[in-house]
């Protein structure tokens, strides 16, 4: 008997402590290692090739008291001054490959490092679960594609599907509980060098409560402006991303519409930097910087990234080696003897026959001079 009364109350504080919570950090990491950090661009590289990427992040006070809680008659809530999740340092860990020159598959798994908070049962906010200082969060696979590109280039257009296996700790702000997906849509344009990218979507998620706050389904927005420097080596930008809840939803206080509450649509902004170490530009170093531009939920005070990714080409390296494609040129260059613009490539394979060769990469044996390479495709 006295072990059931234990039992009793015990089960009801292991509850409390265990309620469901919801995966809180905002950032969706695009994937490739020139993407852009937030925001993913519908091109695709002409030649298939594998990608990995290592991301380290932090954020300060993703989640604030005045977030979960109700003000109104709570003195109390004036003067407490800790956050529910107050830091955390997150690794996004990503492979992937882009294939044909038409479609990208990649999986991402974050995971908290360490994270911290507050517990705010003090001052009435409860639903707050059990912050681990290490947490898993949910596995992320993502399948994406180009579906239209004009003539000159110069507009793209993608769509994909995000599927969010439930991997995370679902009481520790690392999971939503189970499987959901996102449908996914970019655009990209070109503004002189500038390149501009915008994406849209809608993720539908499981519902999940803390204090007052209360998520489910939700419209993401962001865009992104970057500038490519030297010959496309290093590239500079920033983006904005948004989101905010759809359906009205039931929280402690009773249902409220989530569409644009404050509580519920995050703002923020992130400045970035990506740079190739290496000439053939398979190595990339990338960091972010960052802060909310308003309350909403998991919009943090501050949020630094840093990022290396490396590409690895699917081809046959010896059907594309200089030396035995040069090897070929000379043959011909003696069996033929046509070369009308003199740079030792006979017209019958000189892409440029007006146009002497300059010797320059990209592809120093295709008989043109080297061109502005806007998208950084190598072509």
């Amino acid at each position: 008997m006295l072990g059931l009364v234990v039992l009793a109350v015990l089960i009801p504080a292991i509850a409390r402590a265990q309620q469901k919570t919801f995966y809180l950090d905002r950032l969706v990491v695009a994937g490739a290692p020139d993407d852009g950090i937030a925001i993913w661009r519908p091109y695709e590289a002409p030649r298939s090739r594998f990608f990995a990427q290592m991301g380290l992040g932090f954020t300060l006070n993703p989640l604030r008291i005045r977030t979960v809680a109700k003000e109104a008659g709570n003195s109390a809530l004036r003067r407490y001054t800790k956050a529910p999740v107050s830091t955390q340092f997150i690794d996004y860990a990503t492979v992937g490959a882009e294939v044909g020159g038409r479609a990208t598959f990649l999986l991402t798994l974050p995971f908290a490092l360490y994270q911290s908070g507050s517990d705010p049962a003090p001052v009435g906010v409860v639903g707050v679960g059990n912050l681990e200082p290490f947490a898993l969060m949910d596995l992320r696979l993502d399948v994406r594609g180009m579906i239209y590109r004009t003539n000159d280039k110069k507009w793209l257009f993608g769509a994909g599907m995000s599927f969010f296996i439930p991997t995370g700790a679902q009481y520790s702000y690392g999971g939503d509980g189970a499987t959901h997906t996102a449908l996914n849509f970019s655009m990209e344009t070109y503004v002189r060098d500038l390149i501009i990218a915008v994406n849209t979507g809608l993720n539908m998620r499981p519902t999940g409560v803390v204090g007052e706050l209360a998520v489910a389904n939700e419209w993401t927005l962001g865009a992104g402006a970057y500038l490519p420097l030297r010959d496309g080596r290093v590239r500079v930008g920033g983006s904005l991303t948004f989101s905010t809840g759809t359906e009205s939803l039931k929280g402690p206080s009773g249902e409220y519409s989530t569409f644009f509450a404050a509580r519920n649509t995050p703002l923020e902004w992130l400045a970035e930097g990506r740079m190739a170490l290496d000439a053939t530009r398979q190595v990339w170093l990338g960091g972010g910087l960052g802060t909310r531009l308003d309350t909403g939920y998991a919009a943090p005070d501050l949020r630094m990234l840093v990022m290396v990714g490396y590409y690895a080409p699917i081809e046959d390296s010896e059907a594309t080696a200089p030396a035995r494609r040069m090897k070929t040129i000379r043959d011909r260059l003696a069996r033929d003897g046509v070369d009308s613009d003199h740079d030792g490539i006979p017209d019958d394979v000189d892409l440029c026959p007006s146009e002497p060769e300059d010797k320059l990469e990209p592809d120093p044996t295709d008989g043109c001079p080297k061109q502005a390479d806007r998208d950084n495709d190598g072509i």
